[in-house]
């Protein structure tokens, strides 16, 4: 396996599964990203404007390289519904050199 990757994963919530696919596609088809994991099923429970609220969001991980992470976190504020979205970078220090040469490939 490949140390020190190049590859990163940005981790962020959205409302709906609509929204997942709309941002997830976008990005793939602007070369940000390589792939997208959405899972639609988790419950978030948080204060916002000061009021607990128990909501139902979809997760994204995104997955990058190094070199795109400003280009992507730009654009992820951009197309995002939220006014203050978690969007967090999560280093790769190791992966399989075959599936870190595929997703280095898709990206522009």
């Amino acid at each position: 396996c490949a140390l020190m990757s190049d590859i990163i994963f940005i981790y962020t919530t959205v409302s709906s599964k609509e929204e997942a696919l709309s941002i997830a596609q976008k990005l793939v088809d602007e070369g940000l990203i390589a792939c997208a994991n959405i899972n639609d099923t988790m419950t978030s429970v948080y204060r916002w404007e000061n009021k607990v609220n128990i909501d139902s969001e979809c997760s994204m991980i995104l997955k990058t390289s190094q070199t795109n992470k400003d280009k992507l976190q730009i654009r992820l504020n951009e197309l995002h519904p939220y006014d203050c979205p978690c969007i967090a970078v999560i280093d790769i220090n190791e992966i399989n050199p075959a599936y870190e040469s595929w997703l280095l490939g898709e990206l522009k």
